[in-house]
């Protein structure tokens, strides 16, 4: 794994020669999930979050791809090419949930691969820190676990596909639409992102003893 260091910056981290890549839910004729507001598809929140996101992970030196534009779209197969011939270091799938139910809320991390476990919940503990999402029981969808994303499977590195609430709830929907809201998450995946370089860091060979 590319080797980080820990750095004086708001993350702790200096990324420096990580690449990231950002995969970008729907697009195109594909907008997504709605919630109160037709204006404010779930692409188009996909596309924001992802702009901050990148701006985030970008203070620590990573290198930030996105694999769509504002009104691109792209099918799975475009999206597992991309990322095949990119290679990075991990990859990021931003989504927002959306369900008939008014009623189910929360913040998801999702992981398919072994290789993903740990990234995924790195940003999904570091997200839940943060404060930004309800812990109500009622309708609680607070989620860290497997899921069959078909980009995820699909991929050589690690990818964890992140649902930043749900579309249908009125609550979650209020911090969709809110841009302070959107730093606060895109803070948080970038922190919980730097956590999972910095834990794939190797030990280092004590030094050779003075001289007598």
């Amino acid at each position: 794994p590319v080797q980080v260091s820990e750095a004086d910056n708001a993350y702790g981290a200096d990324l420096s020669g990580a690449t990231i890549m950002l995969d970008i839910g729907h697009g195109g004729k594909s907008e997504g999930a709605y919630g109160a507001d037709i204006d404010h598809p779930e692409a188009e929140r996909n596309y924001y979050l992802a702009l901050l996101l990148k701006e985030e992970l970008e203070r620590t030196g990573a290198t930030v791809v996105l694999n769509r534009g504002a009104s691109e779209g792209l099918n799975a197969e475009e999206r597992c090419m991309a990322l095949k011939a990119l290679k990075p270091d991990l990859c990021i799938a931003i989504h927002h949930d959306g369900n008939t139910s008014s009623r189910p809320h929360g913040f998801g991390a999702f992981h398919s691969t072994l290789f993903s476990v740990d990234a995924a919940r790195y940003i999904y503990d570091a997200t839940m820190a943060a404060d930004i999402y309800s812990t109500d029981p009622a309708g609680n969808r607070n989620r860290f676990e497997w899921h069959y994303y078909f980009v995820a499977r699909m991929s050589d590195c690690p990818v964890v596909l992140t649902e930043n609430g749900f579309m249908s709830n009125p609550v979650d929907f209020s911090g969709i639409v809110d841009h302070d809201t959107n730093v606060k998450k895109a803070q948080a995946i970038a922190r919980g992102t730097a956590q999972y370089f910095l834990s794939l860091r190797l030990p280092q060979p004590e030094p050779d003893p003075e001289p007598e």
